[in-house]
């Protein structure tokens, strides 16, 4: 789901007309509105292929519950059918974090400014939470796949409550073999297959992250193919396209592999810290939508503020409020080196 309410007005402070800043604050807020909320999904990876945001009005929770502890059982004659005991498991996120971007630009500046400021603002900052969201989710999406056991508290293996799937290719060497990284990434499928934790095809709604490096490499492959596609004006283009066995390959600067994250923007002792975490052995992340959780107070918002006595600039602050975190993390899957 994109974001809502996108406009973009014309230009302001037409000759002949009386210019004040104060009146049309409001106007370029929503003119800086409308950037951001083109510029996010156009930028972001996790916009183009999962996002549905929940937001959260007068709460700061949002709480996924799970069903584990079925079995089929045989029935015997004359007797009453057996039954198992439904177990609930249930796993949450907090939004405890409120994140800012503001640029300042001096009242003199304004006057004599020979570009667009507010659409080149809306950009750069639409990007940055772009990115920055884009971190935040594949962050959660890796640490699902590395998990070893259900994030529902209350259930467990025994309740059919499975974590992620892991596989190493071996020696770091290998992760720059566009065969082996291949070969890996269908294997890994196979097991997610074999333990039961997914069926991972073209129709499950899976989908494979890489670093641009490692999409490098995979570009090498003999199985790389071209496909062709055809603009609106009907003229053909050929691109390279990956996929293995049905499930998309996409790149993404903002996947945690290869890095060991110490700090990041949204930990805090409430998530114990979640976003931080050892990367740097992971090569390439396979996910679905259901393995994430995300609950959003603020979406990335613009505010405006004008030139005020003993203030004399203007001031383009865009804020939000947002989190991430696993849910069933049986559906998702890390390709690592030893």
């Amino acid at each position: 789901m994109a974001w809502q309410d996108g406009s973009v007005p014309g230009r302001y402070g037409k000759k002949g007309t009386t210019y004040d800043p104060v009146k049309d604050t409001e106007a370029f807020a929503k003119e800086v509105l409308g950037v951001i909320r083109e510029t996010i999904p156009r930028v972001s990876l996790i916009h183009k292929t999962i996002f549905s945001h929940h937001m959260l009005n007068n709460k700061a929770h949002v709480e996924s519950k799970a069903i584990g502890g079925g079995q089929i059982q045989a029935i015997t004659p004359m007797e009453p059918a057996p039954s198992s005991e439904a177990v609930v498991g249930r796993t949450r996120i907090t939004v405890d974090k409120m994140l800012s971007s503001q640029h300042k630009l001096d009242q003199l500046q304004e006057k004599q400014n020979d570009f667009d400021f507010r659409r080149k603002v809306g950009t750069l900052q639409g990007s940055m939470f772009a990115r920055f969201i884009d971190n935040a989710a594949l962050i959660a999406a890796t640490k699902a796949g590395m998990a070893t056991a259900t994030a529902y508290n209350g259930l467990s293996a025994e309740q059919n409550a499975m974590g992620g799937t892991q596989l190493s290719i071996g020696t770091a060497d290998r992760a720059k073999n566009p065969t082996a990284v291949w070969e890996g990434i269908a294997s890994l499928m196979a097991q997610m297959e074999e333990t039961e934790k997914a069926i991972v095809d073209e129709h499950s709604g899976h989908f494979i992250v890489v670093r641009p490096a490692t999409w490098d490499v995979l570009s090498k492959s003999a199985q790389v193919y071209n496909r062709e596609y055809k603009t609106a004006d009907g003229t053909s283009q050929k691109v390279a396209a990956f996929d293995i066995r049905g499930v998309p390959v996409l790149k993404s600067a903002s996947l945690p592999a290869g890095q060991n994250i110490t700090t990041h923007l949204l930990n805090s002792t409430t998530n114990n810290n979640f976003f931080n975490g050892d990367f740097r052995k992971v090569v390439a992340l396979i996910t679905h939508p259901d393995s994430l959780m995300n609950a959003f107070n603020f979406e990335p918002t613009p505010m405006v503020e004008p030139p005020r006595a003993g203030q004399n600039w203007w001031s383009y602050q865009t804020i939000a409020a947002f989190t991430f975190g696993v849910d069933d993390v049986s559906q998702s899957a890390v390709l690592t080196i030893d």
